[in-house]
């Protein structure tokens, strides 16, 4: 039985909620949260498994090297 639906395969994420994400785990880096944005990363990569989330962060950085990282928690807020 086939179950063509069903995939392990790390769910694509919208470069706006990666963008999100990363600005919000360094403003918590940034002021001392350090612990906190670790939860964050590693509760959300449970639902990417595989790296998914890691390279979805990394394609996000990737594309927007120019941009400082003030510039995309200002854009991400």
């Amino acid at each position: 039985m086939s179950h063509a639906h069903e995939t392990n395969a790390a769910q694509p994420l919208d470069i706006e909620v990666v963008r999100k994400l990363v600005a919000v785990m360094w403003l918590g880096s940034v002021h001392g949260c350090g612990a906190e944005a670790a939860a964050i990363f590693s509760v959300l990569s449970r639902m990417w498994p595989g790296g998914g989330l890691q390279q979805a962060i990394d394609a996000g950085a990737a594309a927007n090297r120019s941009r400082s990282i003030e510039d995309e928690f200002a854009r991400a807020t």
